[in-house]
């Protein structure tokens, strides 16, 4: 039998898998820079060794953090609601997520694919954080990418600076649910302003909140380029605010 196609998915759309299950022959449950590349590998070694998708499916859903759907059957109850699953092909009981536990030694991609026509996010992207220290009620990825793991402020500086020389761009964004919550951010842009207002770059700070914000932080981005500032209180009102857990108020 042939080892392709195979059609794969992965990211937080994963994070209930069932209802795509019928569509995928593999699903990846959790944070990918780790298990693609142990994928990858495995499906190498499938090719040159002559496997069936069968055999390499087996052999994947050994991985941890992948998901086979098709080892699974289904039961429903009488509301149509899912009772439980019955692992066959030897597959684990319960998938466990995988979770990346040092974001400074994984793999970043400081080198990424530039389009050759404008785009929205037309700029590097580094990730200062993941996870949230929040609990925003209406945030899926504020749960999913639990815990809290950010990446050295040197890291993150060494990742922007490569970025911007390898790609061209002009400008670099400080990813993350609240930006405003990484601690060490004043030595973060200082080092990669360092970097860029030599060169006419600029930085720009999504996911901010409106109640930790630092008018310091502001000057100094408007120190080249008008760089780019994102708040979100989510609702207009201070009941709706509270009833999302989004503590911002208007004082």
């Amino acid at each position: 039998p042939e080892l392709t196609p195979l059609v794969i998915a992965g990211g937080t759309a994963c994070s209930n898998p069932e209802p795509m299950a019928p569509f995928f022959d593999l699903m990846i449950i959790g944070e990918g820079e780790e298990v693609n590349n142990e994928v990858l590998a495995l499906f190498r070694q499938a090719q040159q060794a002559g496997w069936s998708k069968t055999r390499f499916l087996e052999t994947a859903a050994k991985i941890q953090g992948v998901l086979i759907p098709s080892f699974y059957v289904p039961h429903w109850n009488p509301d149509g609601t899912l009772h439980d699953l019955t692992p066959t092909h030897g597959a684990p009981a319960r998938v466990t997520k995988r979770i990346i536990q040092d974001l400074d030694a994984c793999y970043y991609p400081t080198d990424p694919i530039v389009p050759s026509t404008e785009i929205v996010h037309d700029r590097v992207n580094v990730e200062l954080f993941r996870g949230c220290i929040r609990g925003c009620r209406f945030c899926q990825a504020g749960y999913v990418y639990r815990p809290v793991r950010p990446r050295k402020p040197e890291t993150i500086i060494r990742q922007g600076i490569e970025s911007l020389k390898n790609t061209g761009y002009q400008e670099a964004t400080l990813l993350s649910l609240s930006s405003s919550d990484y601690r060490p951010l004043d030595e973060v842009c200082d080092g990669l302003l360092e970097y860029c207002e030599p060169r006419s770059m600029s930085l720009a700070l999504p996911s901010l909140r409106a109640d930790n914000f630092s008018m310091d932080i502001m000057s100094r981005l408007q120190k080249v380029r008008k760089g780019g500032l994102t708040f979100a209180p989510e609702a207009g009102t201070q009941r709706l605010r509270d009833a999302i857990n989004k503590n911002v108020r208007e004082e």
